[in-house]
């Protein structure tokens, strides 16, 4: 019984990390821009260290693009929980019930270069 659990958990585990996947590893081979870095006091209070680095790094990536990337992640770790690309207004991203549960979730899109407006950030409630 416990072999089945063990099996299970990898399973649900693995399917988590490929949900994440293709878009994420795009993302993550984006180059950084020679933009400008923003301060941590032009974020919400409740944002970590973590989390700066993510959102500055995100703004810094896609400050050139003319497509739209989303990211959903913890603002106090930092960490990328999900992301995704597309055209602008049209990312589509699928969630499951409680996959954030544990987690402090944030978005953050940017603005392709033909909208001209600085990318917003977006604390959610689960």
């Amino acid at each position: 019984m416990k072999i089945k659990n063990i099996i299970v958990c990898i399973l649900v585990l693995l399917t988590n990390l490929m949900n994440v996947g293709v878009d994420l590893k795009d993302y993550e081979k984006l180059k950084i821009n020679n933009v400008a870095s923003i301060k941590p006091s032009d974020l919400p209070h409740e944002f970590g260290e973590g989390a700066f680095k993510t959102v500055d790094e995100f703004i810094r990536k896609t400050a050139m693009l003319n497509y739209e990337w989303v990211i959903y992640f913890d603002f106090i770790t930092g960490e990328i929980l999900k992301c995704g690309k597309g055209e602008m207004n049209k990312v589509q991203i699928d969630f499951e019930d409680g996959e954030f549960e544990g987690h402090n979730v944030a978005s953050l899109h940017n603005h392709p270069i033909s909208a001209f407006s600085p990318p917003p950030v977006k604390i959610l409630e689960f």
